[in-house]
């Protein structure tokens, strides 16, 4: 049996984690999109990165009969842990995660409502709040172009490297397991990554899905840096954006793309 550790870092609605399963969406919640994508294209034209029709693609792709993952659960192909890390986790999500996890064999479901960081030890941070008050685009860089930096959440953080560590040996992080680790934590992730490749740990992550818009935004030579590091290590890497739909399809297929790959023998990683 291939275990497989999904780190989900960032993700308050754990929508990709979900999207391994079936579409996250409702059909209410596709035409509540279509309708403000619609109204984004209104207002600012070819300027705005949302397009029309993404969300419909996107809930259709996802709703089809016989993905992989749940197959692969029930045959008894992989065991699949999934840690969900955010400081903001939407108990609806874990939930609906938790029942899966009653219903498909092999899967564990692991909500860790914290922060992440490259510091050691367990510490406290200030998590800014969006100006606009939705929870997404909240980030622990008090220059992001969204925040208020006079309005903050203190915030438990934990050390990444630390985390792995604790699970290495209960979930093979080291001996063989297919590790993949998902970051949209809104301009840090290019640290979180040195310090995986400083433990030694991040070689043994087949897949890395990032954002490295925001960190652009913050820095432009340390984002310059981030694409260098990527490129320098061979690290499979999936830029995905939210206002992409097409993309986040993309990401899920490449995630059933890795397991499928390994449980076939294959031991090159999926590129993108």
């Amino acid at each position: 049996m291939l275990v497989v550790n999904f780190l989900d870092i960032g993700s308050l609605d754990c929508g990709e984690v979900l999207s391994l399963f079936g579409s996250p969406l409702s059909a209410i919640d596709v035409a509540q999109e279509e309708a403000r994508v619609a109204a984004r294209r209104l207002r600012y034209g070819a300027a705005s990165s949302y397009h029309v029709g993404q969300a419909v693609y996107f809930h259709r792709q996802l709703s089809r009969p016989q993905r992989v993952i749940p197959r692969l659960l029930q045959e008894g192909a992989i065991a699949l842990n999934l840690f969900l890390i955010d400081p903001q986790l939407q108990d609806a999500k874990t939930a609906a995660l938790r029942e899966l996890a009653g219903k498909l064999p092999n899967l564990a479901v692991y909500p860790l409502r914290a922060a992440v960081n490259d510091q050691p030890g367990f510490s406290f941070a200030k998590l800014y709040l969006t100006r606009s008050g939705d929870p997404l685009g909240s980030s622990l860089f008090a220059g992001k172009h969204n925040v208020d930096a006079g309005r903050f959440d203190r915030v438990p953080c934990m050390n990444l490297v630390e985390l792995v560590r604790s699970i290495e040996e209960e979930c093979a992080v080291c001996r063989g397991a297919c590790n993949i680790l998902r970051i949209n934590a809104e301009g840090v992730e290019f640290a979180l990554l040195k310090s995986m490749e400083a433990a030694g740990y991040l070689r043994h992550f087949r897949l890395f899905m990032g954002s490295g818009h925001d960190l652009r935004k913050v820095d432009k030579a340390l984002y310059a840096q981030y694409l260098q590091f990527l490129d320098e290590h061979g690290i499979s890497f999936v830029e995905f954006k939210a206002s992409d739909r097409k993309q986040a399809v993309q990401a899920v297929r490449l995630v059933e793309q890795q397991i499928t790959g390994l449980l076939g023998g294959s031991s090159q990683p999926a590129r993108h």
